[in-house]
């Protein structure tokens, strides 16, 4: 995506921002959309050598063997303790962020009017011992 943003900047950019904001994609391919018009604008500034430079330093090379196996937890301990990637932790902070109160102020409004909901019910035994009064003795009657 990011070759195809800096071979057409003024038509692809416009397209990517244009879809990643209009668009029913997921946090993650809009993610990828904002990423890619962030790396394409710094590759078009010419800071396309650093980035590279990055991006290799944190690949693992292929000279490097996987783990040892006893070194590893068995895979539903290594998913319970094993620290997530971070691009995961971050669509799942924001998926929290943003899309869950969405989509509870969506189900609010498919439930009903407000009107609706706030009348709370309760038994008519409670409603009885609200409506007695004690009895005010008759002094006259003595």
């Amino acid at each position: 995506m990011i070759a195809v943003l800096i071979a057409q900047p003024l038509e692809m950019g416009q397209w990517f921002s244009r879809t990643c904001f209009n668009g029913d994609y997921s946090i993650s391919q809009r993610a990828a959309m904002l990423t890619t018009l962030g790396l394409g604008a710094r590759e078009l500034a010419g800071y396309g050598k650093d980035d590279n430079a990055l991006i290799k330093f944190n690949q693992p090379s292929k000279a490097q063997k996987p783990p040892f196996p006893s070194k590893q937890l068995p895979l539903k301990l290594h998913a319970l303790y094993a620290p997530e990637a971070p691009l995961t932790t971050t669509s799942k902070q924001l998926e929290n962020e943003i899309l869950q109160p969405m989509a509870l102020k969506a189900a609010d409004a498919l439930s009903g009017p407000n009107a609706l909901k706030t009348r709370t019910f309760s038994s008519r035994m409670d409603v009885e011992k609200k409506r007695r009064t004690k009895a005010i003795p008759n002094a006259l009657a003595k």
